[in-house]
């Protein structure tokens, strides 16, 4: 499965609180062409705080999961990435607070 690329790679989830704080951010764009979405998927998929990285229809464009630190480390990326991108019309941070469920399982009806 692994050499059919059925299987993308293997992970180890850690316990929580171990990696820090994880930050759920919604991204509302100002503009939304090809070369934006494309300018920030490969801006997302090369950054190392982006754990997943969603583009979405509807009122938000893109849902971030990001990995940090502390809160002033989320500072310093929310300004250097966000605030500084000016494609980004406005974003919204939810810091997790604990974790309910966290899963990468999906149910046999997804195929």
């Amino acid at each position: 499965m692994r050499a059919s690329g059925v299987i993308a790679r293997e992970v180890a989830i850690l316990g929580e609180g171990v990696a820090g704080l994880t930050v759920v951010v919604t991204v509302e764009l100002d503009r939304e062409t090809k070369d934006v979405y494309d300018a920030l998927r490969d801006s997302m998929c090369a950054d190392d705080h982006v754990l997943q990285c969603y583009f979405t229809a509807g009122q938000l464009d893109i849902v971030l999961i990001v990995a940090v630190s502390s809160p002033e480390d989320y500072k310093a990326w929310a300004e250097r990435t966000l605030l500084g991108n000016p494609s980004v019309r406005r974003f919204e941070s939810f810091f997790a607070w604990s974790t309910a469920k966290s899963t990468t399982k999906r149910p046999s009806s997804c195929g």
